[in-house]
């Protein structure tokens, strides 16, 4: 059975964000399960039984079914994450009619999509977990011919997932784990979704009474691809979850389990060496100025010395001593101030050794990795990234 969370869609007021009929037409899609558990959405004098509703949820058994999970799932996460303008554009698109739609709550919307075409609304919430994270862990050195990104149909993507549930479920974490895969030109996007521990914990009610919810909540974890080297980016919790998807991907989709070594992406010899040329980014469509505003470094020895330096323009303060200001200790992480055309505020991005990066905005990525390839900052593909 699918991870659950209780308190997705189980209190009274968040169902009241959906209209009666259209939580009729939703649960008409399981017709026996309410009536298994001894509740029916009609012949109500008092009105829709919110309050009844909300307590069959709150109390999933063997029985309930997993498509009204995900459902609940996706429904309740999509109502949240996207303005009532983005679930309309994503209707308009799929070409669903949604009839008076200014009488409609997001919620409202979202049901009415998953009705028509549920894999539209699945699709378009991974596609915003997979494309607004910002952090990755780079893995793989770039090679003279990186290898294009295996097609990842039904049967590998069922395969991954089981790799995944042997994993997770042994580590008390639960099964159900599911995978979806996405392009954008030469990159490659994964989203896991899967459970974490389960969870204990009291819910206060109105009444002064208490009561005990007991889940397991949900963690997404994301991979990129990237054609033109070879590196796959991870953002995870753990470091067994990221050895894990290293092997399976290796081996599931390239016959290789060890096909993403643990590499030094990032090396900031350019700013020890060229010092504020290192910042030059004429060069580079997109992208109009760089400042180094952060520092961090650190001695090695037994006391863990570190030390972190701002300044609104670090090789301005330094001035003509920067090379004497950057040679104490091992450089471990800087931050940029970037200005990028068109916009009018800057934005910071963070890239720490061996290979840690972090953007404000994950499409920030592409033009920052032409410019830290060619002012040496890491290793890249060929020269005409895109």
């Amino acid at each position: 059975m699918p991870t659950f969370n209780p308190r997705v869609f189980t209190k009274p007021d968040r169902l009241k964000n959906i209209a009666a009929h259209n939580l009729v037409a939703l649960f008409d899609l399981w017709p026996d399960y309410l009536p298994s558990r001894g509740l029916s959405l009609s012949g109500h004098p008092d009105g829709f039984p919110f309050e009844q509703l909300s307590s069959v949820l709150m109390t999933p058994n063997d029985h309930t079914p997993p498509d009204l999970i995900d459902a609940l799932y996706f429904i309740d996460e999509s109502a949240t994450d996207f303005a009532i303008e983005d679930l309309l554009e994503i209707a308009k698109t799929q070409e669903i009619d949604l009839g008076a739609a200014d009488k409609l709550t997001p919620a409202d919307v979202a049901v009415r999509i998953w009705l028509a075409k549920p894999q539209a609304l699945k699709d378009t919430h991974a596609r915003a977990v997979v494309f607004n994270q910002k952090r990755f862990v780079y893995f793989g050195v770039g090679a003279d011919e990186p290898k294009k990104f295996p097609e990842v149909t039904e049967e590998k993507t069922l395969a991954i997932q089981a790799s995944f549930d042997d994993w997770f479920g042994s580590r008390r974490k639960g099964r159900g784990t599911r995978v979806f895969t996405f392009r954008r030109d030469k990159r490659v996007w994964m989203l896991v979704r899967h459970g974490l521990p389960m969870r204990r914990e009291g819910n206060h009610q109105d009444t002064g009474e208490t009561e005990t919810e007991f889940y397991r909540p949900q963690q997404h974890d994301v991979l990129v691809y990237d054609e033109q080297t070879g590196e796959i980016g991870v953002h995870t919790s753990t470091k067994g979850e990221t050895e894990l998807y290293l092997h399976t991907i290796g081996f599931l989709l390239f016959d290789d389990p060890d096909h993403f070594p643990p590499a030094a992406k990032y090396s900031f010899d350019p700013l020890l060496n060229d010092g504020p040329a290192a910042l030059a980014c004429d060069d580079i469509d997109g992208i109009d100025r760089i400042l180094l505003v952060e520092i961090q470094r650190y001695w090695p020895g037994p006391f863990g010395e570190k030390e972190i330096r701002k300044a609104n323009d670090l090789f301005g303060a330094f001035g003509d001593k920067w090379s004497d200001r950057l040679a104490p200790g091992k450089l471990s992480g800087v931050v940029f101030r970037v200005w990028f055309t068109g916009s009018k505020k800057d934005r910071s991005v963070t890239v720490r050794t061996p290979n840690i990066a972090r953007y404000d905005r994950n499409e920030d990525s592409d033009v920052i990795e032409r410019w830290l390839v060619a002012r040496g900052f890491c290793k890249g593909g060929d020269e005409t990234i895109q």
